[in-house]
């Protein structure tokens, strides 16, 4: 569980340095991705609501952090997002790539629309028309995020199939 816990962490700092430095370089018209985001629900997905929830509020308070505003709104949906998606995890085969495609994408719908009821914009339409290709970009990000993660996550000695954390 050690491990796990450094890969969180190590995640978290990465990308939430990544955020802060590339995401509006890989913005497209209105769309930047949320490393973030994707990386909370592969960590979700990968060891369960407790680790995806502790993995979510670190994962606000680094986006809250670097934005400078709603720091607690951010806290309580990317650990909303955390929670779903490893309550997610017992339900779903989530070794097929779709799954965090999908967790991604409606982890970013339930992380944003959170964020708007706790914390809400001036011009709401304008904060809700880019959210479907926002969500979008997230799962894909959150393909490559989740198997880079799975890949530090699984021990060499378990089994296949079992992850750190899963015991």
């Amino acid at each position: 569980m050690m491990r796990a816990t450094l890969v969180i962490l190590s995640a978290v700092i990465l990308l939430g340095a990544a955020q802060g430095a590339l995401a509006h370089r890989m913005t497209i018209g209105q769309i930047s991705p949320d490393f973030l985001i994707a990386a909370t629900a592969a960590i979700g997905l990968l060891l369960g609501p407790t680790a995806g929830t502790l993995a979510g509020m670190l994962a606000g308070l680094a986006h809250g952090s670097i934005t400078g505003v709603g720091l607690g709104s951010f806290m309580a949906s990317r650990a909303l997002v955390g929670c779903l998606a490893g309550s997610a995890k017992s339900h779903v085969f989530h070794d097929n790539p779709v799954v965090p495609l999908v967790g991604g994408a409606v982890g970013t719908l339930v992380a944003e629309s959170v964020f708007v009821l706790l914390n809400p914009p001036a011009q709401l339409g304008a904060w809700f028309a880019p959210l479907p290709l926002i969500a979008i970009y997230n799962g894909i990000m959150a393909v490559p995020a989740y198997w880079v993660l799975r890949r530090l996550l699984i021990s060499k000695a378990a089994r296949p199939g079992e992850l750190m954390g899963d015991r």
